[in-house]
């Protein structure tokens, strides 16, 4: 279906984002948030319908969790 297709495609990019900034990232001041990080902090936060707030908005995590 559709939204396996875009699960699958998610968890790629998840993955080649954690690689790149374990490799890159770092040297920059920057770090990428574990998906089950960011899966935590969705669940004691229980967001709801309307606005999302991710101060630091690197990947999107936040959005994506918000909306699962």
């Amino acid at each position: 279906t559709e939204s396996r297709k875009q699960d699958v495609l998610g968890r790629v990019y998840e993955y080649f984002i954690a690689k790149f900034a374990s490799a890159e990232g770092k040297n920059a001041g920057e770090f990428y948030t574990p998906s089950s990080i960011v899966k935590l902090l969705v669940e004691m936060i229980e967001p709801y319908k309307g606005r999302i707030y991710d101060p630091c908005c690197g990947s999107g995590g936040m959005f994506v969790q918000s909306e699962r």
